[in-house]
């Protein structure tokens, strides 16, 4: 296996580690901070205020929100493997892409230098 191929997978290891690590940290901070009482009752009186400013008239019309609690709580709270699996799958996605594209054009430009040490001078016979 090749250096820059155990860099990548090393490389790819310690994303998916900061990924979930990241993710345990955002989870465990929204809910310190969004579930408790007075988090609930502003969440309450946004819900008031979407429903009035639903009533009113004009250019726009806003929607009230449905939810009984922050959708950030609901999500990290009820949803939080699914949001962990889909986030790990965009950083694989962008991490192998980035990694193969830089790795590919260090590549090309050794094979590059090679081919063009190799070349000979015009007019010479081979």
């Amino acid at each position: 296996m090749q250096r820059s191929t155990l860099g990548l997978l090393f490389g790819y290891v310690a994303a998916l580690a900061l990924t979930v690590w990241g993710m345990s940290e955002a989870r465990s901070r929204t809910l310190a901070s969004l579930d408790n009482a007075q988090s609930n009752a502003e969440w309450q009186s946004w819900r008031e205020e979407t429903i009035r400013q639903s009533k009113e008239v004009g250019p726009v019309k806003r929607r009230p929100a449905k939810a009984q609690e922050p959708p950030m709580l609901i999500l990290l709270r009820d949803h939080f493997a699914a949001a962990t699996v889909t986030t790990m799958l965009a950083v694989t996605i962008f991490y192998w892409f980035f990694g193969l594209v830089i790795r590919g054009s260090a590549q090309s430009k050794q094979y590059g230098e090679r081919a063009a040490s190799e070349v000979t001078k015009p007019g010479a016979v081979s």
